[in-house]
């Protein structure tokens, strides 16, 4: 006789309540996002539209995880949980990018220099990015067969490389802040 595994309580899915609060609370922000996509069709609201999409679908996923034993030892459910919240990520990060980017396009500032204007590539951010996911779907797919502890330090590699991303998106938004701060200042001493 084989022992079921439960995956989702294996690796921390215990609990509906949040899970379900967040898919709910995903869900206005889904239509207004769409709304402002038809409205004004840019880049940011499509993606932020798609966002909400999958989170909504990830956190109902991580719902029926928590509450249904026999979804929480279904390790193809748990995998596509995983693979929802990496992809999610990669599009709210690379729209918050882009617009950074395309900002920073729009001022009459020198270009960077060094590892920043290195990292206002477009292609390379994106591979890097994909890069992550890959790895959190490999842990995602490793922590839950014969090899835990590989499996835990692909997500940990994922979750590092998602960070980094995240500090030169900061970088960026702050250098940004500052340049646009002093055009602002600039303008208002001569009127």
């Amino acid at each position: 006789m084989s022992t079921k595994i439960n995956y989702a309580k294996i690796l921390g899915v215990e609990s509906v309540a949040p899970a379900a609060v967040f898919a709910v609370a995903y869900f206005p922000l889904f239509v207004w996002f769409v709304r402002q996509s038809i409205g004004r069709p840019t880049y940011v609201f499509i993606v932020l539209s798609f966002f909400c999409c999958i989170r909504i679908a990830a956190f109902t996923i991580r719902a029926v995880l928590a509450g249904s034993e026999s979804a929480g030892e279904n390790l193809s459910l748990y995998i596509a949980d995983s693979v929802l919240f990496g992809v999610g990520f990669f599009a709210l990060l690379y729209s918050a990018y882009t617009l950074v980017l395309d900002r920073w396009s729009l001022l009459d500032a020198p270009p960077e220099r060094g590892v920043l204007r290195l990292t206002q590539n477009r292609t390379i951010f994106k591979v890097i990015m994909l890069a992550a996911v890959v790895l959190g779907i490999i842990g995602s797919s490793k922590a839950s067969s014969s090899d835990p502890q590989n499996g835990k330090v692909y997500r940990m590699a994922s979750s590092i490389i998602f960070l980094v991303l995240t500090a030169v998106l900061a970088a960026h938004t702050i250098r940004l802040a500052l340049t646009e701060g002093k055009k602002t200042s600039s303008i208002d001493t001569y009127t």
